[in-house]
């Protein structure tokens, strides 16, 4: 739940999604900025912005823009053959999600290709989460300093954790030379 907690604050801040406007509307943007919104037109907003407008029916999310089975598949067979830790776009994991949110509403509305696509690309995510995890959790064990040189490669989540696994891995490796090493009677 660590990434659920943080997605509410700035996480995705800077984050831009793909949508579509389904009914006119009026946008502020922080600054006090206004954009008309016009019925048929195509834009990146802001996601937290795009968020709030799905949910009031002003836009619908660009599925022509987010990832899709298919991605996944690609990304998970790159991740596959690659030694080290393949570059993501760095709202991966967010549009992966708005694509897994717009499956299971389809599916909960009867529609069985969606029910299908929707476990397909669960297993396919599944498949490269565990990739990816392996793969920071070698990094971090190995080299226990934060290396902003293995975060390029990594999406603002995946850093999120290998900044925490390296903060216990040292912790850990800090108190046990204490534990060993410290002139105390045993």
């Amino acid at each position: 739940m660590m990434i659920d907690k943080l997605a509410g604050t700035l996480l995705y801040y800077d984050a831009e999604v793909d949508v579509e406007v389904v009914q006119n509307d009026v946008v502020v943007l922080p600054g006090g900025l206004q954009i008309q919104l016009q019925k048929g037109t195509k834009v990146k907003l802001p996601f937290i912005i795009a968020k709030e407008l799905e949910a009031k029916g002003s836009v619908k999310y660009d599925e022509g823009k987010l990832l899709d089975l298919s991605a996944v598949r690609k990304q998970t067979w790159i991740e596959e053959k690659s030694e080290g830790l393949s570059s993501l776009d760095d709202n991966f994991y967010l549009k992966l999600k708005i694509y897994f949110y717009l499956l299971k509403r389809k599916a909960a509305s009867g529609d069985a290709a969606a029910q299908g696509m929707l476990e397909k690309t669960r297993i396919a995510f599944l498949d490269l989460l565990r990739l990816r995890l392996t793969k920071i959790v070698r990094l971090a064990a190995s080299h226990p300093e934060i290396s902003r040189e293995f975060m390029e490669s990594m999406t603002k989540e995946e850093q999120i954790l290998y900044t925490s696994l390296c903060k216990s891995i040292n912790e850990w490796t800090q108190s046990m030379k204490m534990f060993v090493m410290e002139d105390q009677h045993v």
